[in-house]
């Protein structure tokens, strides 16, 4: 168990700042009241990219020793995925589409009295 979780760490270690960044610039999104976006990210990213994924690299590394694939097949279709999400996130945040809604909502209107 050791052993597996040194190899876990050695994988996703780079993983967590790709994790952050998602997590940050979701989080301003989801702050401003853009769900959708970052809702649609978590979908593609999870079911769309992390789970073939993570199938895909167990069938192909099947063994006498690892029937079922190597286990750290999940670690790398999280990293794979973590690194993904990143990218498409500061995409979508730079390109900025969703700032002309949070702009509507934060006018003199929206804001409580």
């Amino acid at each position: 168990v050791v052993e597996l979780g040194v190899r876990m760490l050695r994988i996703l270690a780079v993983g967590y700042v790709a994790f952050s960044v998602t997590q940050t610039l979701s989080g301003i999104m989801r702050g401003l009241n853009e769900t959708m976006i970052p809702m649609w990210i978590s979908i593609v990213v999870t079911i769309i990219i992390r789970l073939p994924l993570a199938y895909l690299i167990a069938w192909a590394t099947r063994s006498a020793a690892w029937p079922n694939g190597d286990p750290s097949c999940l670690y790398w279709s999280l990293l794979i995925a973590w690194v993904s999400g990143a990218i498409m996130t500061t995409w979508l945040y730079v390109r900025g589409k969703w700032r002309k809604r949070a702009e509507a909502y934060l006018t003199e209107d929206a804001l409580p009295q």
